[in-house]
C-alpha cells in the first residue's frame, strides 16, 4: 500500500478569518449592510455570528429594510437564507416584523415567515400561525402547521385537529405537528385517518409519538399488513408506546401472522427493527419467541429490551438459553443472564441463579445476590450467607452494604427500585450534559436497567437518590463508572473497510503532499472514542503498511476514551477472535502472535500508539494538533447539542485542512459546524476549512 502522489480534492482559495473580519468591520463602519449580507456564509458559524452581532447593534430602520429586501430576492437563495437566519438570530426584536409578513401579498414571503416563526419557537407566534392555517396558499398552510409543531404550544391542538379533519391537504403536516405536540386529545382524530391511504403513515407516526396505549389496538393490525413499509411504521409506533409506558404494562393482542412476522424480524440486519420486535413480542407475551430473544442478551444494544421481554413473558422457556451464558467470557453478559433469570421469578429460575454466586466477577455476584433477595426463600438466604462468608475485606463490605440497602428498600415498598419517569429523565439530562450520551424517551428503560445495579451497589434506594448525590457530591470517578456502564464498546479491527481505503488511498497522499512543502514529517492521528484500542491500532497498522517511513515520515497515533476499563484493555493489546470480524488480508499473521485463545499485538505497533483518558465534550489539555481524527460510531449516541459541542472541540484539535472521519451512519448535517464535507470514493469525510 505505497502512497500515491495524486490528490483527490481541489482546495479553493478564500480569505482567511482575520482578513474576512477586517472586511466585515470596514463594511459595518461604512453602513454597507448589503455587503455584509453577501459575506454571511463565507466563514462558517463564526462569520454568521459576527454578521448577526453587527445587525443586533444597528437601528431597526436600517436593518429591517435590508433583511426584507433579501427575503424578497427571488434570484439569490443564499441571500434569502441569510436573511432568515438573521431574523431568527435577532429573537424577540424581529418577532413583530415577521408576524406582520404573514399577511404579505407574496405567498413565498408568507411561507418564509412561517418557517422563521417555527425556528424561533416563540409562544407569541401561536395565534398568528393558527390564523395562517386558513391561508389560501398550500405552502403557507404547510409551513404554519410545521411551525406550530415546533413551538409545541397546546393552544394549537384544537386548530390542528380541525385542520386534520376538514382539510385533506393539511392532513399530513397537521398529523406530524400533533405528534410533536404529544397531546392525547389528538388520538381519536388520528385513529380515524388510519384507513386513509397517504394520511395513514403520518397518523401512525404521530400516534407513536403521543404514546397513548389506546392507540395500540388500531395500530396492531398493521403489523400483519402486506405492505412492508406500513408494518415497519406500525412496529415502531407500537414499540414506542409500549416502551414509554414502562411500569404500566401494556397488553398487546397479536395474530398468528403478526407473531410470525415479528419473530422473523428478530433475524433482521436492522438494530432498530430487532429492538422494536423484542419490545412488542414481550408486551404480546409471545412464548414461542423466548429462545430467540434470549439469544439477543449477548448483544449490548438489545440486552435490556431482551431482559424486559423475557420477564414480561414469564415461564421457563428461556432457562436453557440463559444458563448457557454462565460460561460467557463477558461479565456483562453473565450479569444480564442473572437479571433475566430473576425476571422469570420461578423456583427453578432461582436455583439457576445459585451458580452465579461464585462467579469471578464481583458485579455478577452482586447481581446474583440481589436476584436471590427478591425470592425471599430459605434457600436464597442460605446461598447469600454462604457467598458473604466466602469474601473478605473491602469486597465483603461492598456486597454487605448493597444487600442492606436492598433489604431496606424491599421492606419499605412492594416493588423495589421501580421505574420512575421523572427520576430517570433527570439522570438522563445530567448524563447528556456531561458525557454527551443521550437517551430519548423510548430508550429510558435501557438507562434504568444499566444504572440501577450501579446505584444499588453504591447504597442508594432509587435513581432519584443517585441523581441527587451526583449533582451535589459526585465527582469524576462517578462519571467514569457511569460511562463504563453505559458505553457500547463494540468495535473490531478494520471496521468499515471502505472508509479506511479512502484514508489510505486519498487522505494520506494529500497530507503527505502538504507536509512535503513545509519540511514537517510527522503525521498525527487521533482515535476519539477508541474503546479497547482496535481502531487506534488499525490506524497504526495502515500507516505502517503505507510506506511512510521509507519517505522519511513518522507517525503517531493517540487513542482517547472516557471509559478507563476500556483503556486498560487497549494498553494490554490482547484480543479475542471477536475483534477480527473484518478481513485483514493476512495482516493478522504479520502483526499478531497467538497466546492460547488470545491474539497479541506486535510490540512495534503497540509502541506507536498511546492512550489518554478524555471526554469529547471536554478534551484534555496538551493533546496537540492532528492531521486526521477518527471518531466513528460515537456521535450516534449523542444529542444534537452534544454533537455540536463535540464537533467544535474536534475542529479545534485538527491542523488546518485536517480530516475528520465519522461512522457510516453519522453526519454533521443537523448541527452548525465549520467542517466542509468531502465525498470520496466509498466514504464521506469532513475537512477543516
Amino acid at each position: 500500500m505505497m502512497l500515491d502522489s495524486g490528490t483527490i480534492c481541489i482546495e479553493t482559495k478564500k480569505r482567511n478569518f482575520p482578513e474576512w473580519l477586517d472586511a466585515a468591520d470596514r463594511a459595518a463602519e461604512a453602513g454597507d449592510f448589503s455587503m455584509l449580507m453577501s459575506m454571511f456564509y463565507e466563514q462558517g458559524w463564526q462569520g454568521k455570528e459576527k454578521i448577526t452581532s453587527i445587525f443586533r447593534g444597528a437601528p431597526d430602520e436600517i436593518i429591517f429594510p435590508e433583511l426584507e429586501r433579501c427575503l424578497r430576492d427571488n434570484e439569490n437563495a443564499g441571500l434569502r437564507n441569510a436573511a432568515m437566519e438573521i431574523y431568527v438570530g435577532l429573537g424577540k426584536r424581529s418577532l413583530p416584523r415577521i408576524i406582520g409578513l404573514l399577511k404579505d401579498e407574496n405567498e413565498e414571503v408568507r411561507t418564509f415567515s412561517a418557517v422563521m416563526l417555527g425556528r424561533m419557537r416563540d409562544p407569541d407566534a401561536v395565534q398568528p400561525l393558527i390564523e395562517s392555517l386558513a391561508d389560501p396558499d398550500l405552502n403557507v398552510k404547510h409551513a404554519a402547521s410545521e411551525a406550530l409543531g415546533q413551538i409545541k404550544d397546546k393552544r394549537a391542538v384544537p386548530a390542528l385537529i380541525e385542520a386534520l379533519q376538514g382539510d385533506m391537504w393539511l392532513q399530513f403536516p397537521a398529523a406530524v405537528a400533533l405528534g410533536e405536540l404529544g397531546d392525547r386529545r389528538a388520538v381519536a382524530p388520528l385513529i380515524s385517518l388510519l384507513d386513509m391511504p397517504g394520511a395513514n403513515v403520518p397518523a401512525i407516526q404521530a400516534l407513536g409519538k403521543i404514546g397513548d396505549p389506546a392507540a395500540i389496538g388500531p395500530l396492531t393490525r398493521f403489523l400483519e399488513d402486506d405492505e412492508e413499509s406500513l408494518r415497519e411504521w406500525a412496529l415502531d409506533a407500537v414499540a414506542t408506546i409500549a416502551s414509554r409506558n414502562t411500569g404500566m404494562p401494556v397488553s398487546i393482542g397479536l395474530s398468528e401472522k403478526a407473531q410470525r412476522l415479528l419473530i422473523e424480524t428478530l433475524k433482521s440486519d436492522s438494530l432498530k427493527a430487532k429492538r422494536n420486535a423484542v419490545i412488542v413480542l414481550g408486551a404480546g407475551m409471545v412464548r414461542s419467541a423466548v429462545p430467540l430473544i434470549a439469544d439477543l442478551i449477548a448483544d449490548r444494544d438489545l440486552r435490556e429490551d431482551a431482559l424486559e421481554a423475557i420477564a414480561a413473558i414469564g415461564g421457563e422457556d428461556a432457562l436453557d438459553a440463559l444458563m448457557s451464558y454462565a460460561g460467557d467470557s463477558d461479565p456483562l453478559v453473565r450479569r444480564a443472564a442473572v437479571s433475566a433469570l430473576s425476571g422469570i421469578g420461578t423456583e427453578k429460575a432461582m436455583k439457576a441463579v445459585l451458580p452465579f454466586l461464585s462467579d469471578p466477577s464481583e458485579e455478577v455476584r452482586m447481581e446474583a445476590a440481589l436476584a436471590l433477595a427478591k425470592f425471599d426463600s430459605d434457600d436464597a438466604r442460605q446461598a447469600i450467607a454462604k457467598m458473604l462468608s466466602d469474601v473478605t475485606g473491602a469486597a465483603y463490605e461492598a456486597e454487605r452494604k448493597a444487600l442492606e440497602a436492598y433489604k431496606t428498600l424491599t421492606s419499605t415498598q412492594p416493588a423495589p427500585f421501580v421505574f420512575n419517569l421523572s427520576d430517570t429523565m433527570a439522570l438522563r439530562d445530567y448524563i447528556s450534559d456531561r458525557l454527551g450520551l443521550h437517551y430519548d424517551e423510548e430508550r429510558l428503560n435501557v438507562l434504568y436497567h444499566r444504572l440501577s445495579p450501579l446505584s444499588v451497589s453504591a447504597g442508594f434506594r432509587s435513581l432519584g437518590e443517585y441523581y441527587r448525590y451526583l449533582v451535589t457530591k459526585g465527582g469524576s470517578e462517578d462519571l467514569h463508572r457511569i460511562a463504563a456502564q453505559l458505553m457500547n464498546n463494540e468495535t473490531y479491527f478494520f471496521r468499515e473497510i471502505e472508509q479506511l481505503k479512502a484514508f489510505v488511498q486519498s487522505l494520506l497522499p494529500n497530507i503527505f503532499r502538504r507536509k512535503s512543502g513545509t519540511g514537517e514529517r510527522a503525521i498525527r492521528v487521533l482515535s476519539a472514542g477508541c474503546s479497547s484500542g482496535e481502531e487506534a491500532y488499525t490506524a497504526a497498522i495502515l500507516l505502517e503498511e503505507s510506506g511512510l517511513r521509507k519517505t522519511g515520515c513518522t507517525y503517531e497515533v493517540i487513542g482517547m476514551d472516557i471509559d478507563t476499563g476500556a483503556l486498560d484493555a487497549a494498553v494490554k493489546a490482547r484480543y479475542s477472535a471477536r475483534s477480527f470480524r473484518a478481513s485483514l488480508n493476512g495482516l493478522e499473521k504479520k502483526y499478531f502472535t497467538t497466546d492460547g485463545d488470545w491474539f497479541v499485538l506486535d510490540e512495534q505497533i503497540k509502541n506507536a500508539v498511546s492512550f489518554k483518558h478524555g471526554n469529547l465534550l471536554e478534551p484534555p489539555a496538551g493533546l496537540g494538533a492532528f492531521d486526521v481524527i477518527l471518531c466513528r460510531n460515537v456521535l450516534i449516541y449523542f444529542s444534537d447539542r452534544s454533537v455540536e459541542r463535540a464537533a467544535h472541540n474536534l475542529y479545534g484539535l485538527l491542523r488546518p485542512n485536517g480530516y475528520l472521519l465519522l461512522g457510516h451512519s453519522e453526519s454533521l448535517c443537523r448541527v452548525n459546524t465549520d467542517f466542509v464535507p468531502l465525498r470520496l470514493e466509498g466514504a464521506v469525510v469532513y475537512q477543516k476549512a
